[in-house]
This record gives structure tokens, C-alpha cells and sequence, in this order.
């Protein structure tokens, strides 16, 4: 007799379009996730001794916002800054990615606050 249960959906799963968690795709790449990962545990070096939670939430934190703007960035870079040919896209994700997850725990963050807090003094 077979089951009329529905399929189950993988909770995470990993493809060539990303990371997607219970199906629904997040549009995070797995070596930017990994590139922002590594930085954030850079900059995670400088800092004060933590608690573990604290810790991970704050590295887990900053890879998700690395991988995310790290496209973009790279684009916006790319149009600023006229490169040679032989630095192509490829090239520049990672390192970007790293430098992201360095940076937006001591830069992003603080200036996406600023950013809000002048939005909010408008309305």
C-alpha cells in the first residue's frame, strides 16, 4: 500500500542556485556564506572574550550579511573601478565576502542604525 503523505522537504539543503531552507530558496551561496564565515571569525579575533552564544550568533550573523552584499558590492566595485580583464567576478566574490564578514559587525551594522534612525527622524 503506498503512502499518501506528502514528501518532505529537506529543513536545509544545499544546490548550485544556494542555500534553501525548508524549500523555499534564500539566495545564499555556499563559499560566500564560507568567505563571510572566515572573516567574521578574523575580526571575531580582535575582540574582547565573549560567551559562546554571543559568539556564534555574532560570526553566524555577519556571514549572512557578507554573502548577501557581497554581489552587490562586487558590481558596484566593479563599475566604480576600472580593472583589468584578467580580474573577472569569480575573482573578486570571495575576497569580498571575506572583507564583508570582517567589516559588519564593527562598520555595517553602525551605519545601517545611522541609516534607520535618519529614516525614522522624517516620518
Amino acid at each position: 500500500m503506498s503512502s499518501t503523505a506528502a514528501p518532505a522537504v529537506a529543513a536545509v539543503s544545499a544546490s548550485a542556485a544556494g542555500l534553501s531552507l525548508f524549500g523555499i530558496s534564500t539566495g545564499l551561496h555556499i563559499d560566500l556564506l564560507l568567505a563571510g564565515f572566515a572573516g567574521a571569525l578574523f575580526a571575531l579575533s580582535f575582540d574582547d572574550p565573549k560567551p559562546f552564544l554571543r559568539r556564534g550568533l555574532v560570526t553566524l550573523s555577519s556571514a549572512c550579511v557578507a554573502a548577501y552584499i557581497t554581489p552587490l558590492s562586487v558590481v558596484l566595485f566593479r563599475l566604480q573601478t576600472p580593472l583589468p580583464d584578467e580580474i573577472t567576478q569569480d575573482i573578486l566574490l570571495p575576497a569580498v565576502a571575506v572583507a564583508g564578514g570582517f567589516l559588519s559587525r564593527r562598520l555595517l551594522g553602525p551605519a545601517a542604525f545611522k541609516l534607520a534612525d535618519k529614516l525614522l527622524e522624517k516620518i
